[in-house]
């Protein structure tokens, strides 16, 4: 009886860490460990966190670039279009514009949020984690970077109110979420992951002009 008792307290404390960590899986949560360590390069109070919410997103990605209607692996143009303007064949839309609309990117104000597919074959964690680094590292990259809003701070000053605009920057508290998926068959066949990263957006110190 103290047995299965004791197994009822390993087991509450073990589904308890999964909804802490956000249920994320082994891999993912060592690249966030590893990812975390690279973004202290550039802001020393970066932290990284595989959650639920970042790997929903991931599989909204995944799937949408898996559709007949996406260029997988083609133009980063809005939409790609055939030579001939006159081609009854239907436009597809690239893999960005794809992942842009499934996320709702241009509604995303509050976050920037950072997305990329690469084959993994060869792959190991480290080299993972050092190519989201690189993207990462600059807002620039961010799908949504001309959508994230500015902030109205307002202040008083000789007694009376002074409000100044400034512009967004990534906070110290990024999320990730990853999805593998497959394309093709038999030898043909090839491995990704689709990533997606998330940073709460904060006031800079750099003002609207």
């Amino acid at each position: 009886m103290k047995m299965k008792k004791l197994l009822a307290v390993v087991l509450t404390g073990v589904m308890a860490m999964s909804v802490l960590t956000g249920c994320a899986d082994i891999k993912t949560r060592q690249i966030a460990d590893q990812l975390e360590g690279m973004l202290k390069s550039v802001n020393t109070k970066a932290t990284v966190s595989a959650t639920n919410d970042a790997e929903d997103l991931a599989k909204k990605a995944a799937k949408a670039v898996q559709k007949d209607d996406v260029d997988f692996g083609g133009s980063d143009a809005v939409v790609v279009v055939g030579a001939d303007e006159s081609d009854s064949t239907p436009a597809k839309k690239t893999e960005k514009a794809a992942i842009t609309e499934a996320l709702k990117l241009s509604e995303t104000k509050d976050k920037y949020v950072w997305v990329l597919r690469f084959d993994t074959k060869n792959l190991k964690n480290a080299d993972q984690a050092k190519k989201i680094f690189d993207e990462v590292k600059s807002i620039d990259n961010a799908l949504n970077k001309n959508t994230v809003a500015n902030f109205d701070v307002t202040t008083k000053k000789d007694g009376k109110d002074e409000t100044k605009t400034y512009k967004p920057m990534p906070g110290d508290k990024y999320e990730i979420g990853t999805e593998t998926f497959s394309k093709g068959e038999g030898k043909d066949k090839v491995d990704y992951v689709m990533v997606v990263v998330t940073c709460k957006a904060v006031a800079s110190t750099e003002t609207v002009d």
